[in-house]
């Protein structure tokens, strides 16, 4: 705003705080009055219209792109033949290597059932070739001239604000006027203070009439011109809505011509049709099984998968089978200390040890029943406690999983926590939708909880 506004912004102040109180005269037109109510509804409509046309543009072009990128990828889960989809381009001038060809096996789905992917992936290419040109003449018909009569009804709105501030202007000019006329004494300097607010006031009040009068002219016209653009804009609206209606009944003819579809059973019962030959399907599958994790982010085994041999707890049976050589040498007794004094109890183990024949064998081992050279007794080490006595093995760590829901507590013994909550596996059931059992990492508390509201 430039200087000579902001000094009549503060001399309006005081005129414009009476009127909002109205402790001030204020002239009014009710012609103006409206005109002014029908043109706010007029700028409201047509600016909802440009959003809902931007809005349908904008659907349009998402939809045909989705479709065909719907219809490329159904047509690479049943492997049709034929797929010409558009290469990307590369910035860097030559196309990096293609990554390794995938083997992958014989499609399973019916000749049928291919045919009707395939058609429903050709006439999807052809409708977005034959509708997205037309986009192009729904911005020039339809946004462009919408788009420049919310620009026309923005002048009007200046225009208007102007015609405001001109009567702001008569008004209180009017007003000071009839104080220095109502004056009984009136001195030279008031006389003079008169005739320049004389001039003033007429030349307020000429400007706020030709405003006026201007709106009050042109504004019939302006609603005259935009029911006539209302007519275009439906017209192209409806001609570009039966356009895509008939591309997709004539796609969707094709489609059903071929007689894969019963088209006598509703979606609702077609998928209840096909729910429990689904269901059979998916539980018969191993990789779709929920895994947890443990802190250290191993995944931990499920109930029932097998435990491998190296996972064999610390001192079994089977550790020192696996322990031997690979080539079938003798594994070296654990060492023990000699006594000064004769062989003791440590060095009567080791001799018993030493006795002890892999039962693996190679083409290189001795023959069965040859016991190998025993390792000779330490001697001069004093016995320690921890050579004596190997410290037990850390705690395995217990498999965590994370909340993906919040659960309330329902019952005594259920164990309530927030999405996000780590929780420590006690105890899991044997399906993901039953009841497992569970302690907060963060507090501690022990509890039941559904296995389905955590991953």
């Amino acid at each position: 705003m430039s200087w000579k506004g902001v000094v009549k912004a503060a001399t309006r102040l005081p005129a414009m705080i009476g009127k909002s109180v109205g402790m001030s005269e204020t002239t009014v037109d009710e012609e103006y009055n409206q005109l002014l109510a029908h043109f706010k509804i007029v700028d409201a409509n047509t600016r909802r219209l440009q959003d809902e046309i931007l809005k349908f543009r904008n659907a349009l072009t998402d939809e045909l792109s989705h479709q065909v990128t719907l219809a490329h990828w159904i047509a690479e889960i049943f492997q049709v033949e034929g797929l010409n989809s558009p290469e990307p381009a590369y910035a860097g001038g030559a196309a990096p290597p293609p990554p390794p060809a995938v083997v992958m096996g014989p499609s399973t789905a019916s000749p049928a059932l291919v045919q009707a992917v395939s058609t429903f992936h050709r006439e999807s290419r052809v409708i977005q070739e034959a509708l997205q040109p037309r986009l192009d003449d729904v911005e020039r018909r339809l946004v462009a001239p919408i788009r420049q009569f919310v620009q026309l009804l923005d002048g009007v709105k200046r225009t208007m604000t102007k015609r405001d501030h001109k009567l702001l202007d008569h008004d209180r000019h009017r007003q000071t006027l009839r104080k220095l006329t109502d004056s009984q004494e009136r001195t030279a300097g008031d006389e003079k203070k008169r005739g320049q607010m004389e001039v003033t006031s007429d030349q307020a009040t000429r400007e706020y009439n030709h405003y006026n009068n201007l709106l009050k002219s042109e504004l019939p016209l302006l609603f005259r011109y935009a029911g006539q653009i209302a007519d275009p804009c439906l017209w192209v609206l409806y001609t570009y809505q039966k356009m895509v209606l008939e591309a997709f009944t004539r796609m969707m003819r094709a489609i059903t011509a071929l007689g894969y579809f019963d088209m006598s059973t509703s979606a609702r019962g077609g998928f209840n049709d096909h729910i429990d030959r689904m269901d059979a399907m998916l539980t018969s599958l191993a990789f779709h099984q929920k895994r947890l994790t443990s802190p250290e982010g191993k995944i931990a085994a499920s109930d029932h998968s097998p435990v491998p041999s190296y996972a064999a707890p610390h001192g079994a049976a089977g550790s020192q089978v696996e322990s031997a050589g690979v080539y079938g040498d003798t594994p070296a007794p654990p060492y023990q200390e000699a006594s000064p004094y004769g062989l003791g109890a440590g060095s009567a183990a080791a001799a018993a040890a030493a006795t002890h024949v892999s039962p693996k064998t190679s083409f290189g081992s001795a023959t069965a029943g040859v016991s190998p050279r025993p390792q000779p007794p330490m001697s001069g080490i004093s016995p320690t406690p921890a050579m004596a006595a190997a410290p037990p093995p850390p705690p395995a760590a217990l498999p965590t999983c994370t909340a993906l829901y919040d659960f309330a507590a329902q019952e005594p013994g259920d164990l309530g926590f927030s999405r996000g909550d780590i929780i420590e596996i006690l105890e899991r059931g044997t399906t993901p939708e039953s009841w497992w059992r569970g302690r907060l990492v963060s507090t501690g508390k022990e509890g039941s909880f559904p296995g389905n509201y955590v991953a």
